[in-house]
């Protein structure tokens, strides 16, 4: 049986309308301020304007995981 691993890290939550969406960062414990900024402005930007539920999460995962090269996972709150 493989052993249970355990790492803290970062996430960064969007919501709007009723919608509440969560990009877990896969770095583990400190994650680089710069990058935090980038990945914000970044979805600032993109769905400052747009509708939660009609947004493709895939090709925003993409461009995240250039910022934070372990990846991210998103998750919508139900």
């Amino acid at each position: 049986m493989e052993r249970l691993r355990m790492t803290t890290g970062s996430y960064i939550n969007v919501y709007k309308d009723g919608v509440d969406i969560y990009f877990i960062i896969h770095e583990a414990n400190d994650v680089d301020n710069d990058k935090i900024l980038e990945a914000t402005t970044y979805l600032e930007n993109l769905l400052e304007h747009r509708n939660l539920n009609e947004v493709g999460w895939n090709n925003i995962t993409t461009e995240l995981e250039d910022i934070f090269p372990y990846g991210v996972h998103i998750v919508e709150r139900r």
